[in-house]
C-alpha cells in the first residue's frame, strides 16, 4: 500500500471553510492499524498539518527515501516490539525530523533508552487527542518562528526562581527534561559553574510527579567532609559529642520529594559507599543508629568536574556513577548560546527591579 498524504479543511459552525492563519507541518503517521492511522489524523486536522499515513516502516523509510521533507513522525510500537531499532532507522532517514514513539511499554528503561537515541517524546497507548495535540505542539515550537527570531520561554520554579531559555539547544534540552521528569529515574546534570545546573534540577521536580512534595539541595562541596554524612542521613543521640538529641537527615526530610546532590564529584569515598546502598535500595542507617530506615527519594546530581576523568582517578565510584546515570544532561555554557544573553539581561533587570520596589516600599511603611 501506498503512502496516503491527508490535507484537512477547518469548517466554521456554519460548515463554511476557513483558511488557516499559516500553513501546518508535515507529519508522518506510522502504524500498521489503519483505524489508528486514521484516528491520528482526524486529531491533527484541526491544526491544518499535511498528514501522511504508513502501515508499516518499510513504507515510511521507502516514503522517507525519497526525500520529501517531513517535520514529525509519529510511530506506533506494538506491545511485543520495543521499537528501538525502528526509532534508530527514523533518525538515519530523516535527521531534522522530530520523532514521537507511541508505546504500550511504559518502563523507565525504555523510555529513557527512547530519548538517548533521539525520540522528542514517548507517549503510552491508548493516547487521548489532548495528549498528541500537546506532544506534536511542543516538537513543532522552535520552528514556528522565524530561524532568526529567539523563542523565549519562562517556566516559574520554585524560590522565586524561573527556567529561562530561548535557544534550540535549550529548547531541546527542555523536551528532554520534560520526558524524563515523568519516569523515576535518577539523573545527572553535567556542566560548567553557572550554566544553571539547580534551576534544571527544580524543573525536572516541578514536571514530575513528586512536584507537590519536598525538592531539597545539599550542596556536597560546601558541606565539610566530617559533616556531610550526618547532614545527608541524620544521627542518633550520642553518636558524637555534642548530639544531645537525634536529628533526622536530608533524605529522610525529603522521603518522597527529590533531592539535588550539587558538586557530588567532591563527595568523600566513604559516603560514597553510603549512598550507592541509598540508590540501590532505598535504605540507610543515621550515623551511629542500627536500624534501617526506608526511604523513596528521587536523586539528581549535578557536577561541573570531568567526572570520567575523576573514576580514572579513583576519586569517584565507578559503580556510583552508573547508579547515578540513570539519564544525563550537559548543559552548554552562555558562551555557546549567545542569543540568550539579552533574553536572561532583561529577565534579571526585571526580577532586580521588582526587588528594589519591595525594599522601598517597606521603608516606607517602617
Amino acid at each position: 500500500m501506498a503512502a496516503t498524504s491527508i490535507a484537512f479543511s477547518h469548517l466554521g459552525e456554519a460548515g463554511e471553510q476557513r483558511k488557516p492563519s499559516s500553513v501546518g507541518a508535515h507529519i508522518l503517521l506510522v502504524d500498521s492499524v489503519a483505524a489508528s492511522n486514521d484516528v491520528s489524523a482526524a486529531i491533527l486536522k484541526a491544526a491544518w498539518h499535511k498528514v501522511t499515513t504508513c502501515s508499516s516502516m518499510f513504507e515510511a523509510l521507502s516514503y522517507l527515501q525519497k526525500g520529501t521533507p517531513v517535520d514529525v513522525v509519529v510511530i506506533d510500537c506494538p506491545a511485543n516490539s520495543d521499537g528501538f531499532d525502528a526509532l534508530v532507522s527514523i533518525k538515519r532517514a530523516a535527521r531534522d525530523a522530530r520523532v514521537i514513539v507511541l508505546s504500550h511499554a511504559s518502563t523507565t528503561r525504555a523510555i529513557a533508552r527512547t530519548i538517548r537515541l533521539g525520540a522528542h517524546d514517548c507517549l503510552s497507548k491508548p493516547i487521548s487527542p489532548t495528549e498528541l495535540q500537546h506532544a506534536i505542539r511542543e516538537c513543532l515550537e522552535p520552528e514556528l518562528h522565524p530561524a532568526a527570531e529567539c523563542i523565549e520561554q519562562e517556566v516559574q520554579l520554585h524560590n522565586d526562581t524561573a527556567f529561562v531559555f530561548a535557544s534550540k539547544k535549550m529548547w531541546e534540552i527542555r523536551a528532554q527534561c520534560s520526558l524524563i521528569a515523568r519516569v523515576d529515574l535518577p539523573v545527572l546534570i553535567l556542566g560548567e559553574s553557572g550554566t544553571g545546573k539547580e534551576v534544571l534540577a527544580q524543573f525536572i521536580h516541578k514536571t514530575s510527579q513528586r512536584a507537590n512534595r519536598t525538592f531539597l539541595k545539599v550542596n556536597c562541596a560546601a558541606v565539610p567532609a566530617e559533616l556531610l554524612e550526618s547532614e545527608l542521613f541524620g544521627y542518633e543521640q550520642g553518636a558524637f559529642t555534642g548530639a544531645h538529641r537525634s536529628k533526622p537527615g536530608k533524605f529522610e526530610l525529603c522521603n518522597h520529594g527529590t533531592i539535588l546532590l550539587d558538586e557530588i564529584g567532591e563527595m568523600p569515598a566513604e559516603i560514597q559507599a553510603k549512598l550507592l546502598q541509598v540508590l540501590q535500595d532505598g535504605t540507610f542507617a543515621r550515623l551511629g543508629g542500627r536500624t534501617g530506615i526506608k526511604v523513596d527519594v528521587r536523586v539528581i546530581a549535578a557536577t561541573n568536574i570531568d567526572i570520567r576523568s575523576a573514576i580514572t582517578q579513583k576519586k569517584f565510584r565507578e559503580d556510583l556513577y552508573y547508579r547515578l546515570n540513570g539519564f544525563n544532561i550537559t548543559l552548554p555554557p552562555l558562551r555557546e548560546r549567545r542569543e540568550e544573553i539579552p533574553i536572561l539581561f532583561r529577565y534579571f533587570m526585571r526580577k532586580f527591579q521588582a526587588n528594589i520596589t519591595a525594599i522601598l516600599y517597606l521603608r516606607q511603611m517602617s
